[in-house]
């Protein structure tokens, strides 16, 4: 497994989670390949509902999933305590 993976939010070095998914160890963002049904782990499918989120609750992610459609791939930042979406892209 590459241990020089670097994080496409802040260029902090990546610490194995499980399978080819990964945590920012500098900023807390996640990334890597998974399968669809797996995803939920890490993001959930809702956006969050909560108002004024704060920064340091904010996480990036960019996420690509292997589903029935093919590979895809999702990016944006979640409420870490919700796991729900608060920005794609």
């Amino acid at each position: 497994m590459k241990t020089d993976l670097k994080c496409t939010a802040c260029d902090g070095r990546l610490k194995h989670l499980e399978g080819q998914m990964f945590t920012c160890v500098a900023c807390g963002g996640i990334q890597g390949t998974c399968y669809l049904g797996d995803k939920s782990k890490y993001v959930l499918p809702y956006w969050d509902t909560e108002k004024d989120v704060q920064p340091e609750d904010l996480r990036y992610y960019d996420i690509e999933t292997l589903g029935s459609k093919g590979i895809e791939r999702t990016h944006g930042w979640i409420n870490k305590r919700t796991k729900c979406i608060v920005q794609t892209g």
